[in-house]
């Protein structure tokens, strides 16, 4: 069994990791040993809630009292790098929140850190181990790579707080413009070689949309719309290939729900949680397939399809994206 720290235990973006770990650890996959926050109360809280007693202020010191096989960092981009390096050092296995860092030199450094320690590392760039993007990915690749993907992100955040000092709503952890933007690189495949982009600042003082035209290194071309003044939330893509084209959606609460075109005129085929696996798919199935994929690697000595390595390529985008690269 696999033994699991979580530091930032008390953090928001914690409420879709929970129910998750709590189910792997009736089933024996992993067991949380240790959680630390340096906030007293989250602390406490968090505590009572994953029903642990071994709790720590200080990162640090649970890494030398508490015997763990792997790490959970659990915080926004901006306070993990040191948390994070201190890890993979002490010979942790190491999971991230997305963002994974806060620029592509940091992920870098991490990705450094883990090869040299030989440890596994993950993002939790969940909607790629959708099982219905899994298997829209394998379809448009059975005929000849991904041509293009069109990826959607809209949601009203101009009533909340704007992006912490040094981040943006790119590098926000709880929002998921980030997530459209990983699909996007992850569908396409490669690097981002050629970007065209528009930055808006609609309503507020600091950029509340992006429309890019991205060309990648697989060939492929990306294109993302993401406006964050919209009202309700809607995420959804388009991916194609040689005579093949899928769109998908991602309802509020739910998994993706898929419609595939095949040939010159046959009809869409719906592709679901149900049709594939006869199981309504939720965000908690993707959730749980990345914990799986990191579970799994630990125990092989594998790597995970999102490790640190693997998700430079989406912070070289993210960069490009803010006008940084």
């Amino acid at each position: 069994m696999i033994k699991v720290g979580f530091v930032g235990a008390g953090s928001r973006a914690v409420g879709g990791h929970y129910p998750v770990v709590t189910a792997l650890q009736r089933e024996g996959a992993l067991r949380l040993e240790a959680i630390c926050d340096r906030d007293p109360e989250r602390l406490e809280l968090a505590g009572r809630r994953f029903e642990i007693g071994r709790r720590y202020a200080d990162h640090r010191r649970m890494l030398d009292e508490a015997d763990l096989d792997a790490v959970y960092v659990i915080m926004p981009p901006q306070f993990s790098l040191r948390i994070v390096l201190d890890c993979l050092e002490a010979g942790k296995h190491v999971l991230v929140e997305k963002p994974p860092a806060t620029s592509a030199a940091n992920l870098q450094t991490m990705a450094d850190a883990a090869r040299r320690n030989g440890r596994v590392t993950a993002v939790g760039f969940q909607r790629r181990y959708s099982p219905v993007a899994q298997e829209v990915r394998r379809r448009v690749a059975a005929r000849g790579p991904v041509t293009m993907c069109l990826g959607e992100f809209h949601k009203y955040k101009l009533a909340s707080n704007p992006p912490a000092p040094g981040a943006s709503l790119l590098l926000d952890h709880i929002d998921h413009v980030i997530h459209a933007v990983d699909f996007v690189r992850y569908m396409c495949g490669g690097e981002p070689v050629e970007t065209h982009i528009l930055r808006d600042r609609f309503f507020a003082d600091w950029t509340t949309c992006y429309s890019a035209l991205i060309r990648f290194s697989s060939g492929a071309v990306g294109a993302l719309l993401a406006n964050c003044t919209s009202a309700g939330r809607v995420q959804r893509f388009e991916v194609h290939g040689k005579g093949i084209g899928a769109a998908l959606e991602m309802p509020k609460g739910t998994g993706f729900v898929a419609k595939v075109w095949e040939g010159r005129s046959a009809p869409p085929q719906e592709v679901s949680g149900e049709t594939l696996a006869g199981a309504r798919e939720t965000d908690a199935t993707a959730t749980r397939a990345l914990h799986r994929s990191f579970l799994e690697a630990i125990e092989t000595g594998g790597e995970t399809p999102t490790s640190f390595e693997e998700c430079l390529g989406t912070m070289r985008l993210v960069e490009a994206l803010e006008g940084a690269a």
